[in-house]
């Protein structure tokens, strides 16, 4: 047989199965509807019983009942008793009730018949009181619920089995009448199983056919009815079933495990307007362990079911929480601590029996994973569980360590959890446990984050008042923290040393510890003699110079040589050949603060290139204030130092040294180039022998002067000279005097002052006034800070006897401003007078 003829063989097989399939469907409806049938008949035969029994009673009442009450009344009411018939024949009756006699009739017809005055009864003519009791008729209710219930389940089977139906009144009628007897009936809704209802309806919900509110409606009562309907309702879920009886199982297959009624239901839930009786449908499945489970692994449930935890209706809410509280399971706590609803998983987390230390674990991997929100952190801000997050620190289990550590590195993100891990005197500890126990684990840097995190959140009174931080600053903890510095890989070294030095930053007495303790500064100097990564070198050299400039009058702790010389040589090194500017920059502020009584020190920096890495570091003119604020300290340090004449390196750094002092350097590195040229001008000493070679030469300098004058205005000869007029320092020096900042402008006089002791007087105050100084003190008396007042009265007292402060009127401003400070300025006002009186204008302080 060729291919074509294959095809063709197998599409009329394919049609010979369709039609045995769906032939073998209507058998089955055919059965069923055969069961209904004969049950219907049975029905008939009780319904014909019971009305002879009543037709047994009127015959017997007929005997007694007087001729009046057998009077006819069809010309006053339609007859009661036609109704009565058309219950059975026609319509069924909807609220029967009995009279004395026996009868029953429907209530609203023979209410009507007894209010207009016909006092007996319709049926068999007896008497009956104008107040007749009506008394329910529940057992002829029940025949006519049942009756009811079976007619609308055989609509329902053939409407779902003609779906979609064009007949949707029809269809709707039977879903109302199904549901009026199963809720006045109970016992209707245990039949469910015997019609395979349930399938029915899952399709009919399915295929959003009739009245969906009448559906679930339906589905509500099943579902509320008993645990044997709850388990029957089980085939809600979307992807397994139970087994109903062997009848129904092909049947429900086909239709609950294809449809996906909770799909539908949680469809239902969606949006603004979500349907309670879905809600209500899913609560009562979901007290089932196997259902719940279902409904947890819907993908879509939990996402809405937290959504309506905001919903407006207060019941609405309500049940949506106990819906999420009945599925227990741990996969179903993180699912909706994903969508933000944390109380089962705060509850399970922190549940002592039965949840092990590895079930925390993995619930913390999977908080950590979480992209927490201020809203969501604050749900789960509970001391008990960050009790039992440090627990898990403790844990033997490197994989609950790991996960304890970074759930606490995702939480102290926020502020609250930071006050809280602080409060908890082992929090700290423990997490500081886990730098030892991290030599084969990646953990080094994520403790220093939380630690860092910590340190940061914490104020300073927090170091006395919480346990679990005071650890950190004991010498215990530093040494631990030192040691793994010398044994970790670069990475590890580079966050410890920046932990270290954020806590001696934040404590002072582990700052001093640190400086005077030979063994931890050794071990800082032997970092930078081993071939070191550039970030943890760098990371040593800024530690260091933190230690070293926190505290100027507290020097560092040297070790002896040949390791002090090594650690020496290293940062001359570091500051003339590195490439890095940070790490040169460090460089210059340690050697800028090592101990200035150390000679071997100053020989080993005049030896070195130290002055020419300096004056490379001014001829480019680097932007970086950190690197020109530092060099001009090592270059303080090392003028200070020098007891000699200086090199005449030093000569090339006067024009950068003046340069800084007007250009757009920082106050702080104006405030040092200020100084080192004070040094520099007060440092060359003339010998004695010069000395008296001038005065032969220079006749108005007088045999009584004692003190260093300047070799440019008394003799061109010296070559190692320094004259701050001669450099043009004066006028950048007032302009910073005006500037009013307290470091600079003060530093600017004293070096002004420096010019005027070790000058010519005349020639240093004709250059400052020359260049403004007098206006320039004149604005520090009157704005200026008290500490910046005081060095403007010393150069005004040197300066006040030039010709041009009488010349100029200057004497008057004088005057005014020095009154001022005598009434007003108590820390300067004898000093004021003094002035005043040097000036000529008032006889003196008393």
């Amino acid at each position: 047989m060729d291919a074509s003829g294959r095809d063709e063989a197998l599409t009329r097989l394919v049609k010979d199965l369709s039609g045995l399939a769906a032939a073998a469907k209507n058998l089955k409806l055919e059965e069923e509807n055969h069961e209904l049938e004969t049950t219907e008949l049975k029905f008939a035969a009780d319904a014909e019983a019971y009305q002879l029994r009543q037709r047994i009673q009127l015959l017997d009442s007929s005997a007694t009942a007087s001729p009046t009450s057998r009077a006819s009344t069809d010309e006053d009411i339609s007859s009661p008793h036609s109704s009565f018939l058309r219950s059975f024949y026609g319509e069924l009756l909807t609220d029967p009730v009995s009279v004395s006699c026996g009868h029953s009739f429907e209530r609203r017809i023979i209410e009507e018949h007894l209010r207009l005055g016909n006092c007996w009864c319709p049926e068999c003519n007896r008497e009956l009181s104008p107040t007749e009791k009506l008394t329910p008729n529940t057992a002829l209710r029940k025949l006519i619920l049942e009756k009811k219930q079976r007619n609308a389940v055989k609509k329902l089977r053939q409407e779902a089995s003609l779906l979609p139906s064009e007949d949707l009144e029809s269809l709707n009628r039977a879903l109302d009448d199904l549901n009026e007897a199963m809720t006045v009936i109970p016992s209707c809704i245990a039949k469910a199983k015997d019609y395979n209802l349930i399938p029915v309806l899952a399709l009919l919900l399915k295929k959003s056919s009739g009245n969906t509110r009448a559906v679930l409606s339906c589905l509500r009562l099943i579902a509320r009815f008993s645990d044997e309907n709850k388990v029957i309702s089980f085939p809600f879920s979307h992807s397994l079933l139970l087994e109903i009886d062997s009848e129904s199982d092909e049947l429900m297959q086909e239709t609950m495990g294809t449809t996906g009624v909770i799909r539908c239901l949680m469809k239902l839930l969606r949006g603004a307007e979500p349907e309670p009786y879905a809600l209500e449908i899913l609560l009562e499945l979901s007290k089932k362990e196997a259902i719940a489970d279902k409904i947890g692994n819907d993908p879509n449930s939990i996402p809405i079911l937290v959504s309506l935890l905001n919903h407006p209706t207060s019941d609405m809410a309500e049940m949506a929480r106990s819906v999420l509280e009945n599925l227990s399971r741990i996969q179903f706590a993180i699912m909706m601590a994903r969508c933000g609803y944390f109380s089962p998983f705060l509850e399970l987390f922190c549940r002592e029996a039965g949840n092990s230390k590895e079930t925390r674990a993995s619930m913390a991997i999977e908080l950590a994973r979480m992209k927490l929100t201020e809203v969501s952190a604050r749900s789960l801000e509970n001391d008990q569980f960050i009790t039992c997050l440090i627990e898990l620190l403790g844990s033997s289990s490197p994989s609950s360590k790991s996960a304890s550590l970074q759930c606490i590195k995702q939480l102290i993100a926020f502020s609250e959890f930071r006050s809280r891990f602080l409060l908890n005197e082992f929090a700290i500890p423990a997490i500081l446990s886990l730098i030892p126990a991290a030599s084969e684990q990646q953990w080094k840097q994520e403790v220093v984050v939380v630690l860092v995190s910590l340190i940061q959140t914490s104020q300073p009174t927090d170091h006395q008042n919480k346990p679990g931080l005071q650890v950190l600053y004991t010498s215990n903890t530093i040494k631990t923290l030192l040691l793994q510095i010398e044994t970790s890989g670069y990475q590890d070294q580079i966050s410890l040393l920046k932990l270290l030095q954020l806590i001696v930053q934040t404590s002072d007495s582990a700052r001093k510890w640190i400086k005077s303790n030979d063994g931890a500064m050794s071990c800082l100097f032997s970092a930078l003699k081993r071939d070191q990564n550039d970030g943890v070198r760098l990371q040593v050299l800024k530690f260091i110079y933190y230690i070293a400039s926190a505290d100027p009058n507290d020097e560092i702790s040297l070790p002896p040589s040949p390791a002090k010389d090594s650690f020496v040589n290293s940062l001359i090194a570091i500051l003339t050949h590195s490439c890095v500017e940070e790490e040169r920059s460090a460089a210059a502020g340690i050697i800028g603060y090592l101990p200035t009584g150390d000679h071997s020190i100053d020989e080993m920096l005049q030896k070195s290139a130290f002055l020419k890495a300096i004056n490379d570091i001014f001829s480019l003119a680097i932007n970086s204030n950190g690197l020109l604020e530092n060099s001009l300290t090592a270059l303080q340090r090392y003028v200070v130092c020098s007891n000699s004449v200086p090199h005449r390196q030093v000569r090339k750094l006067h024009p950068h040294l003046v340069q800084m002092l007007s250009n757009g350097a920082s106050p702080l590195a104006k405030q040092h180039a200020a100084i080192t040229l004070s040094h520099l001008a007060s440092c060359n000493n003339i010998s004695s022998s010069s000395l008296l070679n001038l005065r032969q030469r220079i006749p108005y300098v007088t045999q009584s002067s004692k003190r260093s004058l300047c070799p440019v205005h008394l003799s061109s000869s010296l070559q190692h000279s320094i004259c701050l007029i001669k450099i043009g320092a004066v006028k950048p020096l007032v302009e910073m005097v005006r500037t009013m900042e307290p470091g600079s402008s003060a530093a600017a006089l004293m070096t002004l002052n420096t010019l005027c002791v070790h000058c010519d007087c005349t020639a240093a105050a004709d250059a400052i006034l020359e260049s403004g100084g007098a206006a320039a003190i004149i604005e520090v008396l009157e704005r200026g800070p008290v500490s910046v007042k005081e060095a403007a009265l010393k150069l005004l007292e040197k300066i006040c006897k030039h010709p041009r402060i009488k010349a100029d009127g200057l004497d008057d401003k004088f005057d005014k401003v020095l009154v001022y400070l005598i009434s007003k300025e108590n820390q300067i006002k004898v000093k004021a007078a003094s002035v005043r009186a040097e000036i000529g204008l008032y006889p003196g302080p008393s």
